[in-house]
């Protein structure tokens, strides 16, 4: 009996045994193990995962005690086969994720369902492109719910996660996962930004700690409402007059128009002025005079981009660009030379020749330059180092023409037309008003160049003679409607003046329009403080008369009368009335004949006030007072007559009229 007891604790301990009864419950175990770091428990309820996790921990006790005690019999081979095979499962697994296992061993052995673990505290904040100019948005956000909403496309989403044992991941609704990054002190911090995305989650490997929506507000494309030709803008220079509106729910960048050949290739490329606005309507002026296309039809495809880099087309098809006509002859054959070079068969040699014949006329009267010009031209045909030298000759034959043809003229009215069209986008995107002073500045300076240029020039196309002292006074109403917030009225301005260049409106930019216009105006002014001053001369000639009356009619003595001082200040005062009734006369000298009448009387009644001023002639110099006083009325009437020569001019003068106006 002890004999068998003493076999029984042997086997009891032997290792082989023991290594026998815990091959069942290893495979078990593993099979959980590699479930558990596989992540699969989180696609299944919380409970299963109870389930098995006791299940595994009592089968396993069964298994142990029943095998070691010999109640179950299994085929030892199989079960070192399946424990190999799923030790060397979860080893694979263990090292793919070697940088979680510290999670994911904690979460198989201590399931959520059954211990406890730290909440989440998730803060996010949203901030809005830019360029939109809008506010970040935070919010503390739970497990579920609205989240942070709406997102503008292009926002940065910033989250903060504290509370948490083990870095979580941001994982989008396109796939994308970005890692937080851990900041100190148990708090985690990630961006990421939103394009098209409808969701976001915060997830530690495939448990997912948090998942919200994503309602994303899009930028849409900009929208043409009109892009067409404009009636009404016809000129002799060739310019197109495009009307155009765009507008975007932002802003727009940019706007361009390319020029596209029958073709069908794009020739040329025209960037308008149109940017950083969020809606813009205006005229633009476009000179396609000097390209190829000149002389054809041609299609425009306009081109806007706004913010986000979104682009949006509109075509006008057919659109016939016309040629620049030269009457000078010398310039005319350059411009048949430039058009001939455009055929890329022709041969080089001929027209070289041609060039130099037209360089060496002895009669031509051309300053050096254009010599030069010329000569440079033909070397570039006749001996060519670079590829370029043909385009570049036509270029040269193209400036040369232009310059013979109307000086400097053609390039200083494209630029003044580009820097008014630069002055009227300040003022529509509300520049500070150093800036549009800044801005009137080089429009001014290029004003000058072209009245200067002009006075050179025999150009029949240039005809107009710039008042600049007009267009000053219509700077000073740009700049009062900017400060006053009227920008409307002061792009309307602009665009008179951009319209007065481009149809040689001279009513509008010289002397005998807008210029006569404002000498009125002046003149208006002068009248009014003469009329003042002369109603205090004649009250006091009439207390003079007054207190003569009285005197006659009482035996009171006779009153000294005024002081030398007194009467020699009035004599002052009515000689610089008519100083300024002559400085007047000079100034509304365009007007007709019976404002000129008019004035010539009130220097004639001037002249006989003095006179009577001087002899003491009390009652003459109140009757002569009277009538100038009358005079000065009518006057005063005829001035307040508007000219009206042509409807541009009628129109700009109902802009500049828009009070308040210093």
């Amino acid at each position: 009996m002890a004999e068998n007891s003493n076999q029984y604790l042997q086997g009891r301990f032997n290792w082989q045994r023991l290594y026998r009864a815990s091959v069942p419950s290893l495979v078990l175990f593993f099979i959980y193990y590699v479930i558990s770091l596989l992540e699969l428990w989180v696609f299944v309820p919380d409970f299963v995962q109870v389930i098995s996790y006791f299940f595994v921990i009592v089968s396993g006790l069964i298994f142990f005690f029943a095998g070691f005690l010999g109640k179950i019999s299994v085929s030892e081979r199989k079960m070192r086969l399946r424990l190999g095979v799923l030790a060397i499962g979860a080893v694979i697994v263990s090292l793919v994720n070697v940088g979680d296992l510290a999670r994911l061993n904690s979460l198989a052995f201590m399931p959520r369902a059954l211990f406890g673990y730290p909440e989440a505290i998730i803060t996010a904040e949203m901030i809005p492109p830019h360029y939109l100019g809008e506010d970040p948005v935070r919010k503390e956000v739970g497990r579920d719910g609205d989240g942070i909403n709406p997102v503008y496309e292009g926002s940065m989403l910033d989250v903060r996660v504290s509370g948490l044992r083990w870095q979580p991941d941001i994982e989008l609704s396109d796939g994308s996962r970005v890692p937080f990054t851990d900041v100190g002190e148990g708090i985690y911090k990630a961006s990421v930004m939103i394009d098209q995305q409808t969701r976001w989650s915060i997830k530690q490997g495939a448990y997912i700690i948090g998942s919200w929506p994503i309602q994303v507000i899009d930028d849409r494309n900009p929208t043409i409402e009109i892009f067409s030709l404009e009636e009404g803008h016809e000129n002799e220079k060739g310019y197109l007059a495009l009307n155009v509106h765009v507008k975007d729910d932002r802003k727009i960048m940019k706007a361009v128009i390319d020029i596209i050949n029958k073709e069908g290739e794009k020739s040329d490329q025209k960037e308008l002025s149109l940017r950083e606005v969020g809606e813009y309507e205006n005229i633009f002026y476009l000179d396609l005079t000097g390209s190829d296309v000149a002389g054809s039809a041609v299609n425009l495809l306009m081109s806007v981009e706004d913010e986000a880099g979104q682009v949006s087309t509109q075509t006008i098809e057919n659109v016939f660009i016309q040629e620049k006509q030269y009457k000078n002859p010398l310039a005319y054959n350059l411009i048949s030379l430039h058009e001939e070079l455009r055929d890329t068969k022709r041969e080089l040699k001929p027209l070289a020749r041609r060039i130099k014949a037209l360089g060496l006329l002895p009669d031509a009267g051309l300053p050096p330059v254009y010599y030069m010009a010329l000569r440079s031209a033909y070397w570039r045909l006749v001996d060519p180092t670079n590829p370029n030298d043909r385009e570049t000759a036509r270029n040269l034959l193209w400036d040369v023409a232009q310059k013979i043809e109307n000086g400097e003229l053609g390039t200083i009215e494209n630029d003044l037309i580009y820097s008014l069209e630069e002055l009227a986008l300040g003022i529509r995107q509300q520049k500070p008003l150093e800036d549009i002073r800044d801005l009137l500045r080089n429009t001014d300076n290029l004003f000058r160049e072209y009245r200067r240029s002009a006075r050179l020039s025999t150009s029949e196309q240039y005809p107009l003679d710039i008042d600049l002292r007009a267009l000053r006074r219509l700077y000073s109403y740009i700049l009062a409607f900017s400060d006053q917030g009227k920008h409307r009225n002061a792009s309307l301005i602009v665009d008179y003046m951009r319209k007065g260049l481009v149809q040689n409106d001279d009513l509008i930019l010289s002397r005998d329009g807008l210029g006569n216009y404002f000498a009125l105006f002046e003149g208006r002014q002068i009248l009014d403080n003469l009329i003042e001053i002369q109603k205090t001369l004649l009250a006091s000639s009439y207390n003079d008369q007054m207190k003569i009356k009285m005197i006659e009619n009482t035996n009171l003595k006779s009153f000294g009368g005024k002081s030398e001082e007194a009467r020699s200040n009035e004599i002052i005062l009515q000689t610089k009335v008519g100083d300024a009734v002559e400085r007047l006369g000079e100034k509304i000298s365009f007007t007709d004949d019976y404002s000129g009448l008019l004035i010539e009387n009130a220097k004639n009644l001037i002249n006989d006030i003095l006179t009577n001023m001087k002899k003491s002639e009390t009652n003459r110099v109140a009757r002569s007072q009277s009538e100038l006083l009358a005079v000065m009325s009518n006057l005063k009437r005829i001035l307040n007559k508007p000219v009206s020569g042509a409807p541009e001019l009628r129109n700009l003068l109902k802009e500049i009229s828009a009070k308040p106006v210093s």
